[in-house]
């Protein structure tokens, strides 16, 4: 994937992770790898710390929203697309092999409260080779969620088969907690679907017993919170466990560590994000069509609190708003000058 996960050109931070799901005592000191430039991480951090070396093409754009946005609409705007274009620009050909550009693997309808499922070959296909086969098997994929109202909702995933114990997992990726009613029912459907499929298998070849498990590693507080974006959290959930786990096969890879992963990025989604969002500029066609869709987080009387502000202004007392944060006469709320623009 582009290197390993010790290669100096991706950006490391230091955390401590709990492993959520064991109950083991004491934390784990990990570094752990994201998806983008050590240099363009440093540089968004130096948006906030004048200490820190700050490249002039990263703040500028961390500093224009709309820059920010006009990536972001892009990827809302063709998740499958998108997913496509980041998975073949980064992936090595282990993984390659099985990410169609401009297929999202799966797609799932949740309107009126009833799933059912759209697409499920991609996946479902490739799975029941290994399964044939005999062979084990790590396929990410992406999951389009249909939702009331004519919008939809972007997921990511890994299925993974062993071979040798014939046991099944799904890591599902929701950038909201997975206290979420559609979560629940992905959940549930993608159960179904691995059971089908082992079933299906079953009927024509000896198969000895498979077990299944689908769970969603997530942070308790939801990553996206109010931000539209649902796909880069999506995408950036992904390869921050392939990266972290299916390269460095360290045992941090646990269900329970990588729980603890998922906490991590969203308390620390202001240098993150924007980072990540440079990162998929690289991704954008050149001349793209500007979309249609608004994705608007400001409104009138109103500052929100936003993955696109680098600066975490937004719940500062008024002693700490300091360039470039500033109190909104109106609200007495604390905001960002360089992203929300009044």
């Amino acid at each position: 994937m582009g290197g390993s996960a010790s290669s100096p050109n991706y950006a490391k931070i230091k955390v401590d992770v709990v492993n959520q799901e064991s109950g083991e005592g004491g934390v784990s000191r990990l570094d752990l790898v994201l998806p983008v430039d050590a240099g363009v991480f440093d540089a968004v951090e130096g948006y906030t710390d004048p200490s820190k070396y700050g490249d002039e093409d990263v703040i500028a754009f961390v500093k224009n929203a709309e820059k920010m946005r006009e990536v972001a609409k892009y990827f809302i705007a063709d998740y499958a697309v998108a997913y496509g274009v980041v998975m073949d620009g980064i992936m090595d050909d282990n993984y390659a092999e099985h990410v169609a550009a401009n297929n999202v693997g799966m797609i799932f309808d949740m309107t009126g409260g009833v799933a059912k499922i759209v697409q499920h070959e991609p996946v479902t296909e490739i799975l029941t080779g290994s399964l044939i086969w005999k062979t084990s098997l790590t396929l990410p994929f992406a999951l389009m969620i249909i939702e009331d109202g004519g919008g939809s909702h972007a997921n990511t995933g890994v299925v993974k088969y062993n071979a040798g114990t014939q046991d099944l997992l799904v890591l599902l990726f929701e950038p909201h907690a997975t206290g979420q009613g559609y979560n629940k029912m992905v959940i549930r459907v993608l159960t179904y679907l691995m059971t089908s499929v082992i079933e299906k298998v079953s009927s024509e070849i000896t198969l000895p017993p498979v077990s299944v498990r689908v769970v969603s590693p997530h942070s308790g507080l939801g990553l996206q919170g109010g931000d539209p974006l649902c796909v880069a959290w999506s995408i950036l959930m992904l390869l921050v466990y392939l990266l972290n786990c299916e390269v460095g096969r360290e045992r941090r890879c646990s269900f329970g560590r990588v729980q603890g992963v998922m906490e991590t990025l969203w308390h620390r989604r202001r240098h993150i994000m924007p980072a990540w969002l440079y990162t998929l500029r690289k991704y954008v066609p050149e001349h793209v069509p500007r979309h249609t869709r608004r994705v608007q987080r400001i409104h009138t009387g109103e500052i929100f609190d936003t993955a696109f502000d680098a600066a975490q202004c937004n719940g500062r007392d008024p002693g700490d708003c300091t360039h470039p944060c500033a109190l909104d006469s109106g609200t007495g709320t604390c905001y960002n000058t360089k992203i929300f623009k009044r």
